[in-house]
């Protein structure tokens, strides 16, 4: 795949037609297609996304030239969805707006830092799939990354088949910021640009654009060394070392601490930048998620802010954390009640070589919130 043709500006192309923050996270409804990607039949499959709503023009057209890589993108729409309700799981917003995609709710429309933190999830989650797809033998235009530049220490060697973040850059680039670089570029002075800007449509584009180049970072920046032994009975006479991601659950914790510290912005018309909308001891980076827009408390059900509420959320009634029904119920208080849940039970190892277990009923103590 040769993306040489392709110029990524950090600022800003124009959309035609309708622009929202989500434009760029409607693909992570890709999951949810009743589509084989593995068929082939590249044309009709990227039409049918689109259709859906799934894709828009400029990522059809991606998916349409460089179908090869679809199969990864859909697993990482999965990923994303997964691991951002995992790591919100105890928390107000729990991310299950995320399954509405691409009919998002406003919780993801206009520039909250829940949406600045599934921009730059995604956009990681993309990269991190196609570098392990890379190294794995999966893709035909790409393999293992490139040997790492700093000389390696006098315990090991640098050897193995490290994961190909480059490659998995170029793709994310792509792919996920499409929606936002396709057609033509005006200039910041032309009366449509400014008009454009006054209506947050392209503030939210930008501080998609930005939030997704952080979560790709975050990926770049995670590359850490793994080992192999080689020597007689297991000994480590000799180390082969290469470069390799951790797993997908530590990038999302990481930007979930980017998430907690993220900044609240305005754009300046002025210097075509944002800037904090109140003063901090340093200014934000490129390592630091942007939002505009005030979250709720997510407390009760509100339409307007995308809110669903916690009313009935399960809730932990000795924590004192975020989870504590306290926390959770946001005073309304909770009820409780038992309920049967299947777990295993009776593990036998039959030799060999395998457990056998039976599945029995349990009673457990359930708290929710009122």
């Amino acid at each position: 795949m040769n993306f040489s043709c392709v110029t990524f500006m950090p600022m800003l192309w124009i959309i035609t037609g309708f622009l929202d923050g989500s434009t760029a996270i409607k693909w992570l409804s890709l999951h949810k297609l009743n589509i084989s990607w593995s068929s082939g039949y590249n044309y009709y499959l990227c039409h049918q996304a689109f259709k859906f709503r799934a894709l828009d023009k400029g990522q059809k057209y991606y998916c349409k030239r460089y179908f090869e890589t679809m199969p990864y993108i859909v697993s990482s729409a999965k990923d994303t969805s997964t691991a951002c309700q995992r790591q919100f799981f105890y928390q107000r917003w729990n991310c299950s707006s995320v399954e509405k995609a691409p009919n998002y709710r406003n919780d993801l429309k206009l520039g909250t830092r829940e949406q600045a933190y599934l921009s730059a999830l995604s956009a990681a989650t993309v990269v991190h799939t196609i570098a392990k797809a890379c190294a794995a033998g999966f893709l035909q235009n790409c393999n293992c990354g490139p040997m790492p530049n700093e000389p390696p220490a006098t315990d090991f060697k640098w050897g193995g088949c490290g994961d190909d973040v480059s490659y998995g850059m170029k793709v994310g680039r792509f792919f996920t910021d499409i929606p936002y670089n396709q057609n033509f570029q005006l200039s910041r002075s032309s009366k449509q640009l400014k008009q454009l800007w006054k209506k947050n449509r392209l503030t939210r584009a930008a501080l998609s654009l930005h939030n997704q180049h952080t979560g790709r970072r975050m990926v770049a920046d995670s590359l850490t060394r793994h080992c192999k032994c080689h020597g007689v009975s297991g000994s480590c006479q000799i180390r082969t070392c290469w470069k390799s991601l951790p797993p997908m659950k530590e990038i999302s914790h990481r930007l979930f601490r980017n998430y907690k510290r993220a900044v609240e912005v305005r754009y300046q018309s002025n210097s075509a930048s944002f800037e904090p909308l109140f003063p901090l001891i340093s200014a934000p980076t490129s390592d630091t998620l942007l939002y505009t827009a005030k979250s709720p408390d997510y407390c009760n059900a509100d339409d307007r802010f995308g809110s669903m509420g916690t009313k009935n959320r399960l809730c932990n009634a000795t924590s004192s954390g975020p989870e504590s029904c306290k926390t959770m119920c946001c005073g309304r208080g909770h009820y409780s009640y038992m309920m049967h849940v299947p777990v295993t039970c009776n593990c036998k190892y039959i030799w060999c070589c395998r457990v056998e277990c039976n599945t029995c009923q349990q009673w457990v103590h359930v708290t929710r919130c009122k």
